[in-house]
């Protein structure tokens, strides 16, 4: 009964709104009001300071989201680990205190470490190789399970290039160049028994804390990213520059997945 009451309802509603247009009285209009999208806004945070490659990327990823959105869709970035190391932003990321976090793969793998085959030591011939990987088969599948595995989905990548060796006690040409060197390494578990297996001691020392340590003498150099080094300013106390590509150096784009999913088409 309440459902065929509901039924005559809506019919005598329509009826209603159509009589004065049958009985020929004049046109009416009925004005909808354009209500606008509410603006959204999306935190992203890195590590490195302002006009790094990472910020450069950030904020044309800023730019880009506010074009294909025609606004409605800002990034606020936050660099130079204001909001804390990559290992920290990831997490928050993750919890969804963070919407968006770029940071070095080898600070997302927490998660999930089959992510960890793109720091395998000498894994890589050249950047086709590793394009090859990344949107081929085996790429869209560690993405995929990464999302079930985190929480988390990888929207873009970032390629540092091959990683290098920055040291004050010699250079390094041959892996016995390397015996009782403190190198500075990630606080990855491949990362860190790579360098042991090569003679050196690796030293895990955080982000933070790594220009006052060099300067300190705590390590006798580090690894990366040529580029990264030169953005954090290594390079000014640092003498010798050693190119031998242990791992090729790749940076994640995180975002939250629910962010992701509640985010319109």
């Amino acid at each position: 009964m309440r459902q065929k009451f509901s039924i005559l309802l809506i019919v005598s509603i329509a009826v209603s709104l159509l009589l004065p247009i049958c009985a020929g009285s004049a046109e009416v209009k009925v004005e909808v009001p354009f209500i606008k999208p509410t603006k959204q806004t999306l935190r992203f945070g890195h590590g490195l300071p302002p006009d790094s490659l990472y910020d450069k990327g950030a904020n044309r990823f800023a730019e880009l989201v506010k074009q294909y959105t025609r606004g409605e869709i800002e990034i606020k970035i936050y660099p130079s680990a204001q909001l804390g190391n990559e290992q920290t932003t990831a997490k928050m990321c993750q919890l969804g205190t963070l919407d968006i976090s770029l940071q070095a793969v080898n600070n997302s793998s927490m998660w999930y470490r089959p992510l960890d085959i793109y720091i395998m030591p000498f894994i890589f011939r050249d950047r086709e190789h590793v394009n090859n990987v990344l949107f081929g088969p085996i790429g869209k599948k560690i993405e995929e399970e990464y999302i079930e595995a985190s929480r988390m989905r990888i929207i873009s990548w970032f390629e540092w290039g091959d990683r290098a060796i920055f040291t004050n006690a010699r250079a390094i040409n041959k892996p016995a160049d390397l015996d009782g060197i403190k190198i500075r390494v990630p606080k990855n578990p491949v990362m860190v028994d790579t360098y042991n297996q090569l003679g050196a001691t690796a030293t895990a020392i955080d982000w933070g804390e790594l220009y006052s340590a060099l300067q300190q003498g705590l390590a006798d150099g580090l690894e990366g990213p040529p580029q990264g080094m030169i953005d954090m300013k290594f390079n000014d106390f640092l003498e010798y520059y050693s190119y031998i590509n242990v791992f090729y150096g790749l940076a994640d784009v995180l975002i939250n997945e629910k962010v992701f999913q509640a985010l319109s088409e």
